[in-house]
């Protein structure tokens, strides 16, 4: 798995530079690139190796990737960064083909994403229904509150925290 999701500089002044926020790339880019590679690569994931620079001078990272491997051997690579030309991807790649989806992480209302999906000698474009993810994400939260039913959620957010100190870990040592 490859995941990127990075973009254009923004203004010295946007709230994702401010630490005691929690700024910085990891925490609002990579995150997503994290999730993906835990959605498709389950959450035995392990961080190889990473690194975290704070290339604009913000005081905060504002560029880093990752290299994960799952419990049975598969790596997944991830991007990210304030300092970049918009991506925002990923691409799964087997020993059949490779699946690339982009606009994953933040699809606007109305756009109507792709998935291209490449085999030996042909090529196929999927038109995906258009979709609001952030909508999506708040009726989930709304469904677990209104539900009682944290649980799910909450290992999720979990997982997903553990995976993100990993990162700041590795990118320490």
């Amino acid at each position: 798995l490859r995941g990127s999701f990075g973009f254009p500089p923004l203004p010295a002044d946007n709230f994702r530079f401010d630490a005691s926020l929690g700024g910085g790339a990891l925490l609002d880019a990579g995150a997503y690139t994290l999730k993906a590679a835990q959605f498709f690569l389950g959450h035995s994931l392990e961080v190889k190796s990473a690194s975290l620079s704070d290339t604009m001078g913000t005081g905060v990272d504002t560029l880093g990737a990752a290299h994960l491997v799952n419990a049975d051997g598969v790596s997944a690579l991830v991007g990210f960064g304030f300092d970049n030309f918009y991506q925002c991807n990923i691409e799964l790649w087997g020993s059949q083909g490779k699946l690339t989806a982009s606009r994953a992480f933040t699809a606007k209302p109305g756009f109507t994403p792709e998935i291209v999906i490449e085999r030996q000698g042909e090529i196929e474009r999927i038109e995906v229904e258009s979709d609001y993810p952030f909508k999506r994400l708040l009726e989930k939260i709304h469904s677990d509150i209104s539900d009682r039913n944290f649980a799910s959620s909450w290992q999720e957010a979990k997982n997903q925290a553990n995976l993100i100190g990993q990162v700041k870990e590795a990118a320490n040592d």
